[in-house]
């Protein structure tokens, strides 16, 4: 079973919905076609609650690896 031992947070801007991640992770769009560049890697949403979203690396090795899951 995987454990998730830390996320990358980031709150959402107020007044934006999250709609997913474009270029290969790189990027969060929102409703209104705004997006915000994420933090070097490719990432994927792991879930969005109270206005904050939950990102881990998108590579299961580089999660595992970089202690981001076990």
């Amino acid at each position: 079973m995987t454990k998730i031992i830390k996320t990358l947070s980031i709150d959402v801007p107020k007044g934006k919905e999250v709609i997913s991640t474009i270029e290969d992770g790189k990027i969060i769009l929102f409703d209104d076609i705004s997006y915000m560049k994420l933090p070097k890697g490719q990432w994927k949403i792991l879930s969005i609650e109270n206005n904050v979203i939950h990102l881990l690396p998108k590579s299961k090795e580089i999660a595992i690896n970089d202690g981001w899951i076990q």
